[in-house]
């Protein structure tokens, strides 16, 4: 029900820089949910996935090498700050690299989008940044038991 209302008023949350972060048991929906909210936003317009800075979805570990792989910390910095709708697919609590991204988005009120299994307060200290931010967000938590089916040999 939470989540529906979300989906209603997501043009101000999106205008206010207000972030979401969705945490649960892997294969709960924490993904589906965070496509379910990209796919409102360019539904209603708020931005168009092809604009040069519209949404970049990233999991956070391919994010991590991405950004290993820029000359700078201010390149990277500046593609994940400036972008429309930024949405990182599970966190796991360490990626303190990630951190200055966050800061930066956060000033600037821009509007992001996080998955991960950790709850915000089992953030360690070194991830106190983020993990303070994080509960700053609306907060949404998946539950029940994995729905993924296991993978298939041939």
């Amino acid at each position: 029900k939470r989540f529906c209302e979300l989906k209603k008023r997501i043009g101000s949350v999106i205008y206010n820089g207000d972030g979401v972060y969705i945490h649960g048991v892997n294969g709960t929906g924490k993904t589906m949910l965070a496509v379910d909210l990209i796919k409102r936003i360019v539904e209603i317009k708020l931005t168009k996935a092809e604009e040069p800075r519209g949404i970049i979805f990233e999991i956070a570990g391919v994010m991590l090498k991405n950004v290993s792989d820029f000359d700078s910390d201010i390149n990277w910095l500046d593609v994940y700050s400036r972008c429309n709708v930024l949405v990182i697919d599970n966190l796991e609590g360490n990626e303190t690299r990630l951190i200055p991204m966050f800061i930066k988005r956060f000033a600037a009120k821009k509007f992001f989008i996080a998955t991960g299994t950790l709850a915000p307060v089992q953030y360690g200290n070194d991830m106190r940044d983020l993990r303070d931010r994080l509960k700053c967000c609306h907060i949404f938590v998946t539950s029940g038991t994995s729905q993924r089916k296991p993978a298939t040999t041939l």
